[in-house]
């Protein structure tokens, strides 16, 4: 009987429990348009470019100076920066530059002076949207001028390195 009682009493117990009320929440009015989650911006990746130029003796240019030019441009920022080396030219540079836009061997106009035509040549420049559009289709040249090839001893074509 103790049992009898004892189930009962456990039985009353539980039923109790699955009768009471839970409390009620008040929850504000949310109105949902959308169900995906929110597209989150990226990073910019790097996106540095690099450029190099061999810089020989033009066309009808007697000379045994060489050098080169390596250069990295940076598209979010329009910024190149450029380190241009030279050696053996007739006598001392007498101004450098990047010219453009001009096919390989052509001549044109200078976009970016160099402000020292020694060698190691250091800098940075800020591109135009025009100039940029120019040296990323390969248009634009260094030039390395002396006394004796006032239009220039030594020149190569800036070229992608992809």
């Amino acid at each position: 009987m103790k049992t009898l009682v004892m189930i009962s009493a456990v039985a009353a117990a539980v039923a109790m429990v699955g009768c009471t009320k839970a409390p009620e929440v008040q929850t504000p009015d949310v109105q949902v348009t959308d169900t995906q989650t929110p597209a989150v911006p990226e990073a910019k990746a790097s996106t540095t470019v690099s450029y190099t130029a061999i810089l020989a003796p033009g066309k009808g240019i007697t000379s045994s100076g060489s050098g080169s030019a390596e250069l990295m441009y940076d598209p979010n920022t329009n910024i190149l920066t450029y380190t241009v080396t030279y050696k053996d030219l007739t006598g001392p540079a007498t101004a450098a530059h990047i010219h453009g836009p001009a096919a390989p061997g052509e001549d044109a106009g200078v976009v970016i002076p160099f402000a020292s035509a020694a060698s190691p040549i250091t800098g940075t420049a800020v591109l135009t949207d025009v100039q940029a559009d120019d040296l990323v289709l390969g248009h634009d040249y260094v030039n390395i001028h002396t006394a004796a090839n006032p239009g220039g001893e030594i020149r190569g074509q800036i070229l992608s390195t992809k």
